[in-house]
């Protein structure tokens, strides 16, 4: 089914919230409409926003929208109040992802190289540190919420411990410069990452193998 969104202008972002209850779209005329994913009908609108939206995620409950547009503002809107009820204090550096913790409140922020724990409930609590020399290109969260996994465009992998920064696993899983990870995500049983290449391979990586773990390589296509 096909819904008209020209009175918004063009889609920029998409957000889909995991119950599949709402969606969110952001448009170029700078505005933010939240959609009834059932029935396919907008539900309200944020006008007017300061700069394009370039990052969405919707809380687990899909009570919460936390939105980041390209001045780097972050903020979470509260979907019943139809309000903004937290924002970042440090507008520095373009946010290129946010992902969730599982049923918390903090939510992971990249900027670039760096990786940010900030918890909305107290705005002024974050933990931020330089994860990687090199741009990530995908990041995912464990369902426990205890682990964080990187991958940036080297392909340089690192599974992080969440509250403490330490590194729990490293590995180089491209075969070269020219493959790039666009996109990891944990498996169930918290312990395996599921990978997508740029190039549309799908990659099976073990973090509690040895130095060098068993890999599965497999053709999207097969």
């Amino acid at each position: 089914e096909t819904v008209s969104t020209s009175e918004w202008g063009t889609v920029t972002c998409l957000a889909t919230g995991q119950l599949g209850r709402y969606s969110a779209s952001a448009h170029t005329s700078q505005c933010v409409v939240l959609w009834d994913q059932t029935k396919l009908k907008p539900l309200a609108v944020i006008p007017d926003y300061p700069a394009p939206i370039q990052q969405m995620q919707f809380s687990t409950d899909e009570s919460k929208l936390i939105l980041a547009d390209a001045n780097g503002r972050v903020e979470v809107w509260d979907l019943e109040l139809k309000q903004a009820i937290a924002s970042h204090p440090n507008s520095q550096g373009t946010i290129t992802a946010i992902v969730e913790i599982p049923n918390e409140s903090p939510v992971v922020l990249v900027r670039g190289q760096s990786l940010e724990v900030w918890d909305w409930t107290s705005p002024n609590t974050s933990m931020e540190w330089a994860a990687h020399t090199e741009p990530i290109s995908a990041v995912a969260c464990s369902s426990d919420g205890l682990k964080i996994a990187t991958v940036d465009r080297s392909g340089l992998l690192r599974v992080w411990n969440r509250d403490t920064r330490e590194i729990l696993k490293e590995s180089i899983l491209t075969d070269g410069p020219s493959e790039t990870i666009a996109s990891v995500t944990w498996h169930p049983d918290g312990r395996k990452l599921m990978l997508t290449t740029g190039d549309g391979q799908l990659l099976r990586f073990d973090t509690e193998q040895g130095e060098q773990p068993t890999r599965q390589r497999v053709s999207s296509h097969a």
